[in-house]
């Protein structure tokens, strides 16, 4: 015994002895090299298009960083906000919008050197030729108001590219949308389109009302039916097959009330954004509404979703299940008993591993939602 033991040991040493330099020749994973933009994203130098916003409608797409250093989109809206303000405060306004040619000065760009050009002459060369200076011209929009002039922006390449048209196109573009821009918020503020959409808000406020009540009946009674099915002596000393059913359709009634309550929240809360959408004044609310709630309103979908799935795989398991048990009747009562044991094992074995798997996939599609990159965590999973 005392030999056999002394051979195990040996044979351990061995192998640990032959196993730790193969083990330190392993590749090892650089999250840097696999996932470049996890760990250092270079994200702010990222172009991205923003609007510049008229009465919460996006006026005019624009070209910049992610992190817009420059703040050019809020000085541009500040802009804006000033024209605005002096065209609509007369209504006779005069409005003319001009476009200048702005010189814009670039350095060029450093040109590649050779490690045999290292001498002075040649050195000074370089320095000379990053000094220099290159000249574009870039239009530069400006709107005169009675007379007043206002600066709005200039152009760039960037914002060209962003249409996939060229510089001065895309100049003449955003003149004729401001152009129409303006005239259009001149025209909401009229008496006569006000009352109009006044009117509009009145019979839509009564159908949202109208329809809301029906919706609340409904609820009504799927509460009713909810209840009826739990306060039934079936439900939990009936056979088993009675069981079954009657749970079964208190998981299609539950998916019907929480699918009706979805219906009234989305109605109430798509009403009040449709009205405050309707005026001019108020469509500033509706745009910062839908910015804030983007999120949080998708992450909800998300929730209900998948609380919805999970109902519904619970009454098709019930009904699965109930197959098992539809000729219980034809056996004795021993292997009645030992069936309905079978069966409800199975039924709850089977919706503890469906409520894990959706409620998995839900938080994952929740983090997707959120904008959280969720493709390292599949690879690491995957591993």
């Amino acid at each position: 015994m005392r030999f056999w033991s002394w051979v195990i040991a040996g044979l351990l040493l061995v192998t640990s002895w032959s196993v730790v330099p193969v083990q330190a020749q392993l590749p090892t994973i650089d999250l840097n090299k696999v996932y470049p933009n996890l760990l250092n994203p270079n994200s702010e130098d990222q172009v991205v298009a923003k609007c510049i916003l008229l009465d919460g409608n996006c006026l005019v797409e624009l070209a910049v960083t992610k992190a817009d250093k420059d703040n050019r989109i809020e000085t541009i809206q500040n802009n804006l906000n000033n024209i605005s303000e002096a065209y609509l405060k007369e209504q006779n306004a005069q409005l003319e919008i001009t476009i200048e040619k702005q010189v814009v000065k670039e350095k060029l760009q450093e040109p590649e050197t050779t490690p045999e050009s290292q001498s002075t002459v040649e050195e000074a060369i370089e320095e000379a030729v990053e000094e220099a200076i290159e000249e574009k011209r870039s239009p530069k929009l400006s709107v005169i108001v009675n007379q007043e002039k206002f600066d709005f922006l200039t152009v760039s390449e960037q914002d060209a590219q962003l249409k996939g048209v060229d510089i001065e196109t895309r100049a003449d573009s955003i003149r004729e949308q401001l152009q129409a821009g303006l005239e259009q918020a001149k025209y909401e503020r009229q008496v006569k389109f006000l009352v109009r959409q006044g009117l509009m808000a009145v019979g839509t406020s009564l159908a949202i009302l109208v329809i809301s009540l029906l919706i609340y009946r409904q609820l009504g009674k799927l509460e009713q039916s909810k209840e009826q099915l739990i306060s039934s002596n079936s439900f939990v000393s009936g056979t088993i097959l009675t069981r079954l059913n009657q749970r079964k359709l208190w998981n299609l009634r539950e998916v019907q009330y929480r699918l009706y309550q979805l219906a009234i929240m989305a109605l109430l809360g798509g009403g009040s954004l449709f009205l405050l959408g309707l005026f001019p004044y108020t469509r500033g609310i509706q745009f910062l509404i839908f910015e804030g709630l983007q999120i949080p309103f998708r992450l909800g979908i998300v929730v209900l979703g998948t609380y919805l799935l999970i109902r519904l795989s619970y009454a098709l398991i019930n009904r699965s299940t109930s197959a098992l048990a539809q000729n219980y009747y034809l056996l004795n009562p021993e292997a009645i008993t030992r069936l309905q044991l079978r069966v409800t094992t199975i039924s709850g074995v089977t919706r503890g591993i469906v409520t894990v798997s959706l409620i998995a996939i839900g938080m994952l599609v929740a983090l997707s939602v959120a904008g959280i990159n969720i493709g390292p965590l599949l690879a690491g999973a995957g591993i």
